[in-house]
């Protein structure tokens, strides 16, 4: 069974992946806790960015020897974790520590041209995915609005009010999108670093376009549920106050 940290000097090109590879990259896309999420995505997103700019500027041989010290990486990301009052789960850390260690290696190997091949395919795929994600998104968010506008709850409060309450929403909303994009990269990265050939790729992005719609559906119709019923309790105690005065 192939590890998901790939080996020093592993030139084999073009393996399909087995099952539990599969599964192992579409349970990135598992959402419990939305909230939780995001904030991991944000999380694993910035340690990610500062290892890359941390490689840009070591040589090679620096390199080597840090991918020789897992454990080091693992206790760091987990320190950093605990300052950031995260406290994130040992799977969590292994994630982030599989997936820096695979960019690493990834500035020490050089691509070679049979797998430039399945990579550029495997891109079709993803922009494939990405079209049909972005219209779900876009269409989620035409809902939201004409629910807003609709919604037999809100649609007699104030309407300088409510306008103000929705644009505070769609910064809100528009930020867990992008979020979600970060994390479909991650994705697509994580498939990129096994070396993999194109169809195992698709059918990746086969089971993330299939079941797009169930993933989001329930997080974002809590999220949404959730400020429509926070909004009318902060109206009401507009009102409250203005009573009192």
């Amino acid at each position: 069974m192939r590890r998901m940290v790939r080996l020093r000097g592993e030139m084999l090109l073009g393996i399909p992946l087995n099952d539990e590879e599969k599964k192992k990259i579409i349970s990135l896309n598992v959402i419990n806790n939305l909230k939780d999420y995001i904030i991991f995505i944000k999380f694993k997103d910035e340690m990610i960015q500062l290892a890359n700019e941390h490689f840009k500027i070591i040589a090679t041989e620096k390199k080597k020897i840090l991918l020789d010290n897992k454990n080091d990486l693992m206790r760091v990301l987990d320190a950093n974790s605990q300052r950031s009052k995260l406290n994130l789960s040992q799977f969590r850390i292994m994630d982030i520590t599989e997936y820096i260690m695979n960019e690493l290696l990834n500035t020490i190997e050089k691509k070679k041209i049979e797998q430039e091949v399945y990579d550029h395919h495997c891109a079709l795929y993803r922009d494939e995915y990405y079209d049909y994600r972005d219209r779900q998104f876009d269409a989620a968010f035409e809902n939201m609005h004409s629910n807003w506008a609709n919604n037999k709850l809100v649609k007699d409060l104030n309407p300088e009010w409510k306008k103000s309450k929705w644009n505070i929403w769609v910064h809100y909303f528009s930020d867990i999108l992008q979020t979600l994009k970060i994390k479909d990269q991650m994705i697509y990265n994580s498939i990129l670093h096994l070396k993999t050939v194109s169809n195992s790729c698709k059918e990746i992005y086969d089971v993330l376009t299939g079941s797009l719609i169930d993933t989001y559906k329930e997080p974002f119709l809590s999220e949404y549920n959730s400020f429509i019923y926070s909004s009318i309790d902060e109206w009401n105690q507009k009102l409250e106050r203005e009573k009192d005065k």
